[in-house]
């Protein structure tokens, strides 16, 4: 089967097109930094390292605290459906795996992988 994690979101982009894309990918790569929610901590290091600053213990928090909307749900889905939620959302996960490229990348340059 397929796990899908969905998460609540204040907004639902329906006009993303190749060329909305292609900016997003060029202005990510413009930025001197890009991190990931999901890898705070090693966010936090990249940042740190990326504009020289020494790290403090403050800078990393046992627990942060929660949004407003925390609510995530995982949903078990066949693999057709799996297969169509894929293809309807196929351009934010272009766009994410291009960041997260970015970040690994980034990662690596500063010795931090």
């Amino acid at each position: 089967g397929c796990s899908l994690v969905a998460i609540c979101h204040s907004y639902r982009n329906a006009t993303l097109t190749r060329a909305s894309v292609a900016r997003a990918k060029a202005a990510l790569d413009d930025h001197a930094f890009v991190g990931l929610t999901e890898a705070y901590t090693t966010s936090v290091k990249l940042l740190l390292a990326t504009f020289g600053v020494t790290p403090q213990k403050s800078d990393f928090r046992v627990q942060r605290g929660q949004t407003a909307c925390h609510r995530v749900a995982v949903l078990r889905l066949d693999a057709a459906k799996c297969r169509a939620a894929y293809a309807s959302n196929r351009l934010d996960y272009e766009l994410y795996e291009h960041a997260h490229r970015a970040f690994c990348t980034r990662l690596a340059a500063a010795g931090l992988r």
